[in-house]
């Protein structure tokens, strides 16, 4: 994680451990409920890896009713934008997995 980022999220009282990123593949289309990005590249490209598991697909920011991608700080240089965009989807998407459990 690069040095900004690791900041906003401490700024914010986040932890930040290592993590380690993979390509997806054909059988997480499979083997996943959801696959979920930040934006419509990303999206495409996942269509073009795992084409049976579209309809598992989204933009994060469609699960709180917006229609666009997530604010990318490599180009904005600004990693509390991204921030709030990433929060308002992960609370849609929250709220949206509370009420299939109801």
């Amino acid at each position: 994680m690069n040095y900004p980022a690791r900041l906003e999220l401490t700024r914010r009282g986040i932890p930040a451990p290592p993590r380690a990123a993979r390509q997806m593949t054909a059988e997480d289309g499979e083997r996943f409920d959801r696959l979920i990005c930040m934006d419509r590249g990303n999206l495409s490209r996942m269509e073009r890896i795992a084409p049976r598991a579209k309809e598992k697909m989204s933009l994060l920011l469609s699960h709180c009713g917006e229609n666009g991608s997530v604010a990318d700080p490599w180009y904005t240089h600004n990693y509390g934008e991204a921030f709030r965009d990433i929060e308002r989807g992960c609370l849609g998407l929250l709220e949206e997995i509370k009420g299939e459990l109801l």
